[in-house]
């Protein structure tokens, strides 16, 4: 219930879900605001993205318990999971350096962290 909660606040924040950098910029009044207000966004996104990565797999062992491992589910969710890591850490590094030396690119790093990691947990609660 929570994570639906958090999912239905995160991308319905705005008629058009802007994201994470946009909500933070539109609350808060200065930078230093706006950046807090990220960094509170990606904390509770990482909390709430470990813990449905772990009911996932919760679901998959029994998944694959009761398959006889035929489908090695648990194996492939950990593999995605380490997959997902890589491609954020990549494309949220490619977002920060279309900044160039500009500011913000630190935001918005974050800020495409925060929103990858929301869509990744609307995945995962699909599948678990």
């Amino acid at each position: 219930m929570r994570l639906a909660a958090f999912l239905a606040g995160a991308m319905l924040a705005s008629p058009a879900w802007a994201g994470a950098l946009e909500d933070c910029e539109r609350s808060q009044a200065d930078t230093p605001a706006v950046a807090a207000c990220l960094q509170q966004k990606q904390a509770e996104a990482s909390r709430m993205l470990a813990a449905q990565e772990d009911k996932a797999l919760a679901a998959m062992r029994k998944l694959d318990a009761a398959t006889d491992m035929r489908f090695h589910a648990a194996r492939d969710l950990r593999r995605a999971g380490e997959a997902y890591r890589d491609y954020r850490r990549q494309h949220c590094g490619w977002v920060e350096a279309s900044y160039a030396s500009g500011n913000g690119g630190g935001r918005a790093r974050l800020a495409c962290e925060i929103d990858l990691d929301t869509r990744r947990l609307a995945d995962l609660a699909r599948h678990s």
